[in-house]
């Protein structure tokens, strides 16, 4: 009988609804036009049908291209609504809906802060690759606010157009590199972020904001620990400081499946979603999904190919499975400078 109900599938209960990967807060900047892909996002075991209840001020493109340029500053809701069967009909068809799942559209001021920030951006090669675009975004976004003073913390420079950006971008690393000897943060076998800042910043008073953008390499059984490790030597350190983690993106499509690195990077964001979003782990902790500010089809480095010797019909052909082209950077780099304002 319990397979036959399995079988027959009557039951709502036995649906998994489909759901975001995504943190409970998705900041956007008023006057800023703000795009992402939330359907690479999703995860949905059943293969549930699902629609998305897209809040005023905000446009679906398709495909889960969600864009919002916000006039003034304030909260909505993006709804993901799992049902049970391809949606016919009204909305208000409730009985056809099997969950619902929100998420808060941030809309923060542009302007309007005062004083001096110390920010870190601490990441991989999709920090430090593209002659640092992503943190040359966020801080030139910044610069265009002119409302505070930031200081920028790293000792890895990008000049761009005669100015010198700093972060702590470094190719292949991961959380297991940044806590182990070799890392910029590691002195005599000690992980210490004032070590750090009175040996490399010593005119700076702290960090007041730090930015992690890793995920991409780890492992995803140890990335958790790892973080946590990262995490309670910064705020020791800096008790005051902000910390954002990353949810990476997840490279290019593969023909509609998931590939290996793919997988792992998914349950990578799950599980650093679960640790520290929203104040979970630490009240000064959080989560960025800058990930699905990408887009996976066009963003990343590709070329157009005949699709057969017989054929004029192109298709995208990529070239890097991993590292976007400098656009998909820009907009991570946007996404970073959303969560700092």
């Amino acid at each position: 009988d319990y397979v036959k109900a399995l079988a027959d599938d009557v039951n709502w209960k036995e649906y998994i609804p489909a759901k975001f990967i995504l943190p409970q807060n998705m900041d956007v900047v008023v006057g800023r036009q703000c795009d992402f892909w939330v359907q690479d996002t999703i995860e949905n075991p059943r293969n549930m049908p699902y629609i998305f209840n897209v809040p005023s001020g905000m446009t679906d493109y398709g495909n889960g291209h969600m864009r919002i340029t916000a006039s003034s500053a304030g909260t909505s809701s993006l709804k993901l609504v799992t049902l049970k069967e391809d949606f016919v009909g009204e909305f208000a068809d409730y009985d056809n809906i099997v969950s619902t799942q929100s998420i808060n559209i941030r809309k923060v001021a542009r302007t309007g802060g005062s004083g001096s920030f110390n920010v870190l951006i601490v990441g991989d090669s999709l920090v430090a690759y593209g002659n640092g675009a992503n943190p040359v975004e966020t801080y030139k976004l910044l610069a265009e606010d002119a409302d505070v003073t930031i200081n920028q913390i790293g000792l890895v420079t990008d000049v761009v157009d005669g100015v010198t950006y700093r972060h702590e971008g470094h190719g292949g690393w991961s959380y297991a590199t940044f806590i182990a000897s070799g890392s910029p943060f590691v002195f005599n076998g000690t992980l210490s972020f004032s070590q750090y800042m009175q040996t490399n910043f010593p005119a700076l008073s702290g960090i007041d904001l730090c930015v992690v953008l890793l995920g991409t390499n780890d492992n995803r059984d140890e990335v958790v620990a790892n973080a946590k490790t990262f995490i309670d030597q910064l705020v020791a350190d800096y008790p005051n400081c902000k910390v954002a983690i990353g949810v990476p993106a997840y490279g290019i499509p593969v023909n509609g499946t998931t590939t290996s690195t793919e997988r792992n990077i998914k349950t990578a964001c799950k599980r650093l979603i679960e640790a520290f979003d929203n104040g979970t782990y630490h009240a000064n902790v959080t989560c960025i999904g800058h990930g699905c500010w990408i887009d996976r089809v066009n963003d990343y480095p590709h070329n157009e190919v005949d699709a057969t010797p017989y054929s004029s019909a192109k298709i995208i052909n990529y070239t890097n499975n991993i590292h976007p082209s400098t656009q998909g950077y820009k907009q991570w780099g946007r996404a970073v400078y959303c969560k700092i304002r």
